[in-house]
């Protein structure tokens, strides 16, 4: 059981992190520094499970990566699949944990910080400067 809540808790590191600064630092293709910070996110959170939990599980953290071991016969057929379903658990707890804080936090950073003009609707920000068109658009999910 330890295994499979390790590999819950490196998904959910993973899909917090790494999808968290996605939503946060967005993709400007003029400056492109999301690409990298998101890059980065990404890199560091799968290195720090990995140290932190990965001798337990092996580390999967992904379903794609337990698939390859499943046919490469390094795990059994039971332990993959629930590894994956910890893998989804880990995901969906990660995905909601982290809506709600990140949206306000944009909207905070980009009101006090880039003192931009935003528009709400249910689930999408819309930032635009002095009335121009709108610079980007963060779609939460």
């Amino acid at each position: 059981m330890k295994k499979y809540f390790s590999e819950m808790i490196g998904t959910f590191v993973l899909v917090f992190m790494g999808c968290g600064t996605a939503m946060l630092v967005g993709c400007d293709p003029v400056n492109g520094g999301g690409y990298i910070l998101t890059a980065l996110a990404f890199g560091l959170s799968i290195v720090a499970m990995a140290y932190c939990v990965g001798n337990i599980s092996g580390g999967h953290f992904n379903a794609t990566v337990t698939f390859a071991m499943l046919i490469r016969k390094k795990i059994s057929g039971k332990d993959a699949g629930m590894y994956c379903i910890f893998q989804l658990i880990g995901a969906f707890v990660a995905s909601a944990l982290s809506e709600q804080p990140l949206r306000l936090l944009s909207i905070h950073y980009l009101k006090i910080v880039k003192k931009s003009k935003y528009t709400v609707s249910n689930e999408t920000v819309t930032f635009s400067r002095q009335g121009k068109q709108p610079v980007c658009c963060f779609l939460i999910t």
